[in-house]
């Protein structure tokens, strides 16, 4: 986070979908929460100044859309709605993430 001040910061829930998501997408720094449930105010407070972009899995993006008005305000925060506009049903019943797609595509 401190070498590129200017770089948006993309979060998902697993460590495997961030190390993936770099490869694919180094236009970001990529982190993980390491859970749904661990994405949270005290951990997002080292995000100052930054705009981020929240990833979640299919199943989860109520929420964590629900959580950003919960989350630290030193960041702007907003949720991709790449994966749930583009996904079928079964995909989302699946909860697919990020990675799922990602592999699919040569680097």
């Amino acid at each position: 986070l401190n070498e590129d001040k200017d770089k948006p910061v993309a979060i998902v829930e697993s460590e495997k979908t961030a190390i993936i998501s770099s490869i694919y997408l180094p236009e970001f720094i990529w982190l993980a929460c390491g859970s749904v449930k661990n994405l949270n105010a005290s951990k997002t407070k080292y995000l100052k100044g930054r705009s981020v972009i929240l990833f979640p899995d299919l199943k989860c993006f109520d929420i964590w859309k629900n959580k950003i008005p919960k989350l630290t305000n030193l960041a702007t925060f907003r949720v991709s709605t790449l994966l749930r506009d583009n996904a079928t049903e079964t995909e989302k019943n699946m909860g697919l993430d990020l990675a799922d797609y990602l592999i699919k595509i040569k680097p």
